[in-house]
């Protein structure tokens, strides 16, 4: 999954969710946490 992609999906689980942990992402994309990090950062 490409960087949009992956912001995009975290965009939509924070409108179904108001709180997200870092871990949940990484379970849900299957990412590090630095990726994650890295894409929220932008």
């Amino acid at each position: 999954m490409i960087p949009a992609e992956r912001q995009r999906t975290i965009l939509s689980l924070l409108s179904h969710q108001e709180v997200l942990s870092i871990s949940d992402l990484t379970d849900h994309l299957g990412v590090s946490h630095m990726t994650i990090r890295r894409d929220i950062v932008k």
